[in-house]
């Protein structure tokens, strides 16, 4: 992200993932099977990145079956102190974190949703 800057790597993570044409998963197969693809790679490898690079990676994994997910990032400021956090949501569910994420983080509005 650091070379190619995020709205560059958000279009490339949209635009790049072949779709796959029949998929023979269900899409509810799919989220689930993505997800803990990307959980398992965080807990099993020395690459885990953060929580942008864990839901740009679930993005294209779902884009390639076909879904159609949706990056949100939120903010929110604690102890006087700004975070940040980036999920994924399908069809209204979050997947690759809690689903109450939206009481801790404000989701911010615009372009930031699906790439």
């Amino acid at each position: 992200m650091r070379v190619v800057g995020f709205n560059r790597l958000q279009r490339r993570v949209g635009a790049r993932a072949p779709v796959a044409s029949r998929s023979p998963l269900t899409p509810l197969d799919a989220r689930r099977l993505c997800t803990l693809a990307v959980s398992r790679v965080k807990y099993h490898s020395p690459l885990r990145g953060n929580c942008l690079s864990q839901s740009l990676a679930l993005v294209w994994l779902l884009r390639r079956e076909g879904l159609t997910p949706t990056l949100r990032l939120g903010v929110r400021l604690q102890d006087a102190k700004f975070d940040a956090h980036a999920w994924v949501e399908d069809e209204g569910r979050v997947l690759n974190d809690t689903p109450d994420v939206h009481t801790r983080f404000a989701p911010l509005t615009g372009r930031t949703g699906t790439p």
